[in-house]
C-alpha cells in the first residue's frame, strides 16, 4: 500500500512537494487521491464496480488525530486517445459527516511498468473532482509539470523506496481471517533550503532574508499485509510510522549544524472494513460507469447497418 498517515508532517510534506505515493497521508477535509493505493505490481484483477473500504486511524506525538473511512472504487473504464484506461475513485467519509470524492483516469499501461508505483503520475490522464451546474463531471486533463519537460536529465523518482518481505501472517478482521504476505516498505524524502525567519524578525526587517539553512527529512515505514482476496489494493491491513526530522546551521557553516531533531512522529493503521464488486460512483454519471467492452458493444449496436449492394444477375443466354 502506498500512503502514510499525517499530522504536522503533512504541512512539511507540502513544503517538500512530496510525490503522492500514499493516500492515507492527506487530511480527510480535503480531496484525497487513492491512485497510490492500487497494487501496480500485480496484473489488474479488478473490474468496474470493484471496491474496498478502510478505516484509517492515526495519532501524532503532537496530539493530532485522524479518524475516517476511505473507499477505493474502480468506477468505470474509458478508451482515451487510443489508450485503455480505468477510473479510480476515492470516497472519504469522516465521523462528522464529511464526504468528499475524486476520480482519476489511469492508463492500464501502468501495470506494465516495473516501477509503476514510483512513476504512477505519468499514467494519470484525467481528473474529476467536482460537477458543474448541470451535474456533469468537470473533467480536467492531467498535465506534467513544465519543469520536467525542460529537464535535460532523465526523469527518476525523487524518493527512495525499499521493499522487504517479512514472511507470512494471518490477519484477523471483522471481515474474516486473511492469510497474508507481510511486506515492509520504507521511503524517505529530504530537502535542504533557506531557514525561515520569525514573524517579529520579518516585521523589523522587511525584505530581509534568512541567515540560516536547514535540512528537513521525512521518513516513512509501512508494514503491509498482502492478500489477493482483496480487490484493487490487495491490502488487509497496513501499519504506518512516519517521522519528521530537521537540523539547521548558519549559512556557510554547515559543519556547525545542530543535531537532527525529531519534530513529529505519527503512528497509525489502515484496516480493511469491507470489499465487494457492486460499487457505484458518487461523482461519475451512470453513462461513464461502464467497461470498455460495454462501450464497444453499445457503439456497435448503434452503428447503422450497411446492406451490401446486390450484384445484378446476368440475362440468360439464348440458345441458337
Amino acid at each position: 500500500m502506498r500512503r502514510a498517515v499525517e499530522g504536522l508532517a503533512l504541512t512539511v510534506v507540502a513544503a517538500l512537494a512530496l510525490v503522492p505515493t500514499c493516500a492515507w497521508a492527506q487530511k480527510p477535509a480535503g480531496l484525497m487521491n487513492a491512485i497510490g493505493l492500487v497494487d501496480f505490481g500485480h496484473p489488474p484483477d479488478f473490474k468496474v464496480g470493484s471496491w474496498a473500504t478502510y478505516h484509517i486511524h492515526a495519532l501524532s506525538a503532537l496530539g493530532v488525530t485522524d479518524d475516517y473511512t476511505m473507499t477505493v472504487l474502480v468506477a468505470g473504464e474509458e478508451r482515451w486517445w487510443g489508450e485503455d484506461c480505468f477510473w479510480i475513485e476515492t470516497i472519504t467519509k469522516t465521523p462528522l459527516g464529511g464526504n468528499t470524492s475524486i476520480a482519476s483516469l489511469m492508463s492500464y499501461d501502468v501495470f506494465k511498468d516495473s516501477l509503476g508505483l514510483q512513476n504512477m503520475q505519468f499514467y494519470v490522464r484525467k481528473i474529476v473532482n467536482g460537477v458543474d451546474e448541470q451535474g456533469l463531471p468537470q473533467q480536467e486533463v492531467y498535465r506534467r509539470p513544465a519543469s520536467t519537460l525542460k529537464a535535460r536529465t532523465a526523469f527518476s523518482p525523487s524518493f527512495r523506496l525499499l521493499i522487504d518481505t517479512l514472511g507470512t501472517e494471518t490477519v484477523h478482521l471483522d471481515k474474516g481471517d486473511f492469510a497474508c504476505t507481510k511486506v515492509q516498505m520504507t521511503q524517505g524524502r529530504s530537502q535542504t533550503g533557506a531557514g525561515s525567519m520569525g514573524k517579529d524578525e520579518h516585521k523589523a526587517q522587511p525584505g530581509a532574508r534568512a541567515d540560516s539553512s536547514d535540512y528537513v527529512e521525512l521518513k516513512e515505514t509501512r508494514t503491509s499485509f498482502i492478500t489477493h482476496k482483496v480487490p484493487i489494493t490487495h491490502i488487509a491491513r497496513e501499519d504506518i510510522d512516519q517521522k519528521l526530522s530537521r537540523r539547521a546551521w548558519k549559512i556557510g557553516k554547515s559543519n556547525e549544524a545542530t543535531p537532527m531533531v525529531v519534530l513529529d512522529e505519527t503512528k497509525g493503521s489502515a484496516t480493511l472494513v469491507d470489499f465487494g464488486e457492486n460499487g457505484t460512483s458518487q461523482i461519475l454519471p451512470a453513462s461513464m460507469q461502464k467497461s470498455i467492452a460495454q462501450f464497444e458493444a453499445a457503439k456497435k449496436a448503434a452503428a447503422p447497418r450497411v446492406t451490401p449492394a446486390r450484384t445484378p444477375r446476368a440475362a440468360p443466354r439464348k440458345r441458337g
